[in-house]
């Protein structure tokens, strides 16, 4: 429930016609919220909303790559230079945060995780990939992976129910009365 409020909350401010409220909400919950959404995401204890989780972050990064906000995410001078697009501080602030927790990865896994996240945050499939392979990476869940599949596996387990279900009421007998819709 956590998750999908989140990202409700901030797919509507992303909405609101009145610029100065959007400006404030995520000049002031950016950070917050995609900290905490990463937390969640590298914890192995925390391992359903996987999707939602990517769903959070891929907006975040479509918010800045499309000049949604007309004001920085950032303390101009303190924390980016000024004139620093809010994108380029995003790509920044995801480097250095995700450097800082997981200090034994390289630069450059970092840096071409945050890349790719940055070119497919437009291809949920791509970008889910993306999240799964750096989760692999870090190393935090050791063997037991198979969870990060398991939204794609019940996917693909109803359409196949579902087109099993199609065949058998294809043929007479086959489908229990009482299992028949009206």
């Amino acid at each position: 429930v956590g998750l999908s409020l989140t990202l409700e909350i901030v797919r509507n401010v992303a909405e609101i016609s009145d610029q100065n409220i959007v400006n404030q909400f995520f000049q002031q919950f950016t950070r917050l919220i995609l900290g905490d959404t990463f937390s969640v995401l590298t914890d192995p204890d925390h391992r359903s909303g996987f999707m939602l989780q990517v769903d959070i972050l891929s907006l975040f990064i479509r918010i800045v790559e499309v000049n949604k906000l007309t004001v920085p995410l950032y303390k101009e001078g303190e924390e980016a230079p000024p004139g620093t697009t809010n994108a380029a501080y995003l790509h920044q602030y995801l480097a250095q945060s995700l450097h800082n927790a997981f200090p034994h990865l390289e630069d450059q896994q970092i840096a071409q995780f945050v890349n790719a996240l940055f070119t497919s945050y437009g291809d949920r499939k791509q970008f889910a990939s993306h999240v799964r392979d750096f989760l692999v990476q870090i190393k935090e869940f050791g063997g037991d992976d198979g969870w990060l599949y398991d939204e794609e596996r019940k996917q693909q387990i109803e359409e196949q129910q579902k087109a099993q279900r199609e065949r058998d009421l294809k043929v007479g007998g086959l489908v229990k009365p009482s299992d028949l819709e009206e």
